[in-house]
């Protein structure tokens, strides 16, 4: 987004110490503060949301509780959290769903991520990366497009979810390399990632972050990684750049939303502490170790600008890939 680790860091510690003076009178949080998650445990959303639980707890110096409320993308908590008092006592941990929907689907928008929710923060980001079952015999992207060449029915890939980030980078994937492949949805990524290990499917898309583990280990085969530049966490691991798909840089945010009539002071004393938060390097290894990267927004209109965008974005690969809504 172009704006200097520094300039957010600044911007967000001195928002705090400034709008801190005039919420202090209100003793916010009174109670446990509920931060929203519209996935199940475990993924990478759910990841982000025990970080910034933890963090903020510790800023406030009282309890923020992730509350997993998954289903449709993310589009029930979005909901929820839409519908919520502006107290500042229900969060929602924003993620690239809501923006998914918003392109493909609009019309089950349970709440639009900046028409409907006050954007507080962005958060983190983790690219998608393309995994094979080390059953599939694939080591390469290459080997995937000769194996589609031989044989166009053979190739299937698991996804988390029908219109969701990793779903459309398959399908967009599958136009710009010419290569057939079958999407094979999931109800999460965990079911998906069982298949992908047992064979039972040969191709998986995943966000790297809740992946690595299982790269890491060796029970699945990395192929390449949606992203610019290659993951500091696998330096071996080439982008699909370097092999020739220059367009292909996909991959899933994170942020922290309120209700719309959250007070925009409030909003910016929790922005503040989570610019705070995220200066910590304590917090920065263990953010960095899950194989997520620090995402930065000035102000909320940043926010708001960067999730537009990748709507925008979304709204292409969805044209381009001719992917219609479920009847």
């Amino acid at each position: 987004m172009g704006i200097s680790r520094r300039s957010f860091l600044s911007t967000g510690v001195a928002l705090a110490a400034g709008s801190n003076i005039a919420w202090a009178q209100t003793g916010y949080p009174s109670q446990p503060v509920k931060v929203v998650v519209g996935f199940a445990a475990g993924g990478s959303t759910d990841q982000v949301g025990r970080i910034v639980a933890d963090g903020l707890s510790a800023r406030f110096g009282k309890p923020f509780i992730v509350d997993n409320r998954p289903g449709a993308s993310g589009n029930l908590a979005a909901g929820q959290v839409a519908r919520a008092p502006g107290d500042g006592h229900t969060l929602l941990l924003t993620a690239v769903g809501l923006a998914t929907t918003a392109a493909f689907n609009p019309s089950i928008l349970q709440a639009h991520p900046i028409n409907d929710l006050a954007p507080i923060a962005l958060l983190a980001y983790t690219p998608n990366v393309l995994l094979a079952s080390t059953r599939s015999g694939f080591k390469t992207v290459t080997d995937v497009i000769a194996g589609g060449k031989k044989d166009p029915n053979s190739l299937s890939f698991g996804h988390s979810g029908y219109g969701g980030g990793l779903h459309l980078t398959g399908e967009i994937f599958s136009v710009r390399s010419g290569t057939r492949m079958t999407h094979i949805p999931y109800k999460g990524v965990a079911p998906m990632m069982q298949d992908l290990l047992a064979g039972q499917v040969n191709l998986g898309w995943d966000n790297l972050s809740t992946a690595l583990p299982f790269i890491r280990s060796g029970r699945v085969q990395a192929l390449a990684v949606a992203s610019k530049q290659r993951a500091p966490e696998l330096p071996n691991l080439p982008t699909f750049g370097e092999l020739g798909y220059d367009n292909m840089v996909f991959g899933a945010w994170f942020g922290l939303s309120g209700p719309k009539s959250l007070p925009t002071e409030l909003a910016q004393t929790i922005a503040g502490h989570v610019s705070a938060m995220l200066s910590d390097s304590a917090m920065q290894k263990r953010v960095t170790d899950l194989g997520l990267q620090i995402l930065e927004s000035k102000s909320a209109q940043d926010y708001a600008s960067y999730v537009e965008a990748d709507i925008a974005r979304w709204k292409s690969v969805v044209t381009s890939a001719n992917i219609k809504p479920l009847s």
